[in-house]
């Protein structure tokens, strides 16, 4: 043991002392905002490719009550039966649909401002309601989904972003990531005019320092009403 411990240290400097290390920049992807004609554009093209199917899709209720929300994709798609509420016209966000290593499975949202109820307008509810009158009825946690699958299972998340993909190359709008719908529905919101908090209650977020840290930087009218905020 005294050998040992005689032994000179294996490494007898730090290589790297003095040396400056640059971690790389870290580039937040950039948010686009769908213009109202480009919104007419998609929802077309996606109520199309519905009536051309000849079986149920749920892509044009989920698509247009995404635009009208600012749903996170997990959230759309873990919208349940008990979660809408017809008479009071209010849809109640209480988890998302996940995969995980068992497969997809609903959890809770990770902050206590994700759950929340929001109210729609008539237009909306009416267009939900229509969906879910012609959608194939699964039962997942002793519920059925909303959205759901020709077979009526539950809709992998990632397969719905592919489907979204494809409706927008046929309409032409490429461009678009999924979660450029939630952007378009804040920053049009915000152009029209409705309260900041209002639109922060319908998208989930805690505070309104992260809301415009996020939303802040696509117009100018929102770098006012942040201006307003914070002054």
């Amino acid at each position: 043991s005294d050998a040992l411990e005689e032994q000179p240290p294996l490494v007898a400097f730090n290589a790297a002392e003095g040396v400056k290390k640059k971690l790389p920049k870290y580039d937040k992807p950039e948010m686009k905002t769908m213009s109202l004609k480009e919104i007419g554009q998609f929802l077309e093209t996606v109520k199309n490719y519905q009536l051309n199917n000849h079986h149920y899709s749920p892509f044009y209720a989920a698509f247009y009550l995404e635009l009208h929300t600012g749903l996170r994709r997990g959230e759309l798609l873990g919208l349940q039966d008990n979660d809408i509420n017809f008479e009071t016209r209010e849809v109640s966000i209480k988890r998302q649909l996940v995969r995980g290593k068992g497969g997809l499975y609903l959890k809770d949202p990770k902050t206590k401002t994700s759950k929340r109820v929001i109210t729609l307008d008539e237009r909306v509810m009416a267009i939900l309601k229509g969906h879910m009158d012609s959608r194939p009825i699964v039962k997942l946690d002793g519920t059925s989904l909303v959205f759901c699958t020709d077979e009526g299972k539950p809709i992998d998340p990632d397969n719905f972003t592919r489907h979204y993909q494809t409706l927008l190359n046929k309409a032409g709008l490429s461009h678009y990531r999924f979660h450029d719908l939630r952007h378009s529905f804040v920053t049009l919101g915000l152009k029209k005019k409705i309260d900041y908090k209002t639109l922060m209650k319908f998208t989930g977020h805690a505070s309104s320092k992260t809301f415009f840290d996020v939303y802040g930087h696509s117009d100018s009218e929102m770098k006012e009403e942040a201006a307003r905020v914070y002054g």
